[in-house]
């Protein structure tokens, strides 16, 4: 593993070839979603305010449609929300991403 930052009951971990979203559901426990890096086509990153979290969503070929904005990242699979306070270490993650596609 190269790097992992925590979000809303979710964290995200970046590897050489994938990333994993691994998240935490009361009633289910923990699943984890991979993606390797070379299929993700989209990367939809909003930084946390102090009014609104941030998210982080992965786009690829066959991905469910995201319909944009925190609430829709909340409902998607292939997203990551988190308070302002992590946007340094979601900042490194996009340039790490960016500098592997």
């Amino acid at each position: 593993m190269i790097f992992e930052a925590n979000g809303i009951r979710c964290s995200l971990r970046i590897y050489n070839d994938r990333i994993v979203l691994v998240k935490v559901h009361s009633n289910t426990g923990a699943t984890e979603k991979s993606i390797p890096i070379k299929d993700i086509t989209s990367i939809q990153f909003k930084p946390g305010t102090w009014l609104t979290k941030g998210f982080m969503h992965f786009g690829y070929a066959g991905a469910k449609e995201f319909t944009g904005g925190v609430r829709g990242a909340i409902e998607n699979e292939n997203a990551v929300i988190f308070h302002k306070d992590a946007n340094v270490e979601f900042n490194k993650i996009l340039d790490l991403l960016e500098a592997r596609r």
